[in-house]
């Protein structure tokens, strides 16, 4: 996950049919134009184009439902521990089976 932020440059363009609008262009090292739309307060879609000269162009867009923003529960990242609970280490941090971080425990 990564924390969305529009951009700096970003302008209002005011509402259409979409939500509201902000877009922002850059032109270094090559053009690229953004654009958001939020309805209700949250981001209903997305659209950026890149232009690559030369070589084409790169188009992404998505739409967005049901946009939950806050914290993330730590369930989510909740899984079982895979480490065995048997054996014996012989020498702590030297030896393959007895590895260092299991010393500072």
């Amino acid at each position: 996950m990564s924390k969305f932020e529009v951009e700096s440059n970003a302008k209002d363009e005011g509402a259409d049919a979409k939500g509201e609008h902000w877009s922002s262009v850059k032109r270094f090292p090559f053009l690229q134009t953004d654009d958001w739309w939020f309805s209700n307060g949250t981001m209903a879609s997305s659209n950026t184009y890149i232009d690559i000269p030369k070589e084409g162009t790169v188009t992404s867009n998505g739409t967005f439902q049901d946009v939950a923003y806050g914290p993330v529960d730590p369930s989510v990242f909740a899984h079982p521990d895979s480490r065995p609970t048997f054996g014996q280490c012989k020498q702590c941090g030297v030896d393959d089976e007895c590895p260092m971080w299991e010393c500072m425990q």
